[in-house]
């Protein structure tokens, strides 16, 4: 399957296409908070437990520039990434993801929150990185 992953701020200001993709789509891992007791003459019982926000995490690389590589899918720049990354921290906003086929389908638009970032230049130039996200809700001061 042909995909692209974007990421964006929420005005869409700022959009980074990643020109290098992860082998296959990140894994987004989402949890329960159930809770398993057991009585006396009746064995175990689990309770369903309300969701937990959503994670996953990408890792992938930036080539040293743009055109490096001919199976790039975007000019995207590594700077870009930091800068996206940078407004979205220092503001304390999340960010917009967005795992689309090539097709022009979507398979996830959503926010999430930087939770880690962490990259390096390998020994040909390359700035590898991993993003680790957490998805982002909003508060709602209505519901009690």
């Amino acid at each position: 399957m042909q995909y692209d992953i974007f990421l964006s701020d929420l005005e869409l200001n700022t959009i980074v296409q990643l020109p290098i993709l992860p082998k296959e789509l990140p894994e987004v891992e989402t949890e329960f908070n159930n809770e398993e007791f057991e009585t006396y003459n009746n064995g175990y019982f689990n309770f369903q437990g309300n969701k937990k926000l959503a994670t996953f995490t990408l890792k992938s690389f930036f080539p040293e520039y743009s055109g490096k590589y001919s199976f790039e899918r975007s000019e995207s720049t590594f700077y870009d990434l930091l800068d996206a990354l940078s407004i979205a921290v220092d503001s304390k906003a999340p960010v917009r993801v967005v795992f689309g086929k090539s097709s022009g389908d979507v398979i996830m638009d959503a926010k999430f929150m930087v939770e880690k970032f962490t990259y390096n230049v390998d020994n040909v130039g390359d700035y590898q990185y991993n993003i680790e996200f957490k998805q982002y809700r909003e508060v709602n001061t209505n519901v009690l």
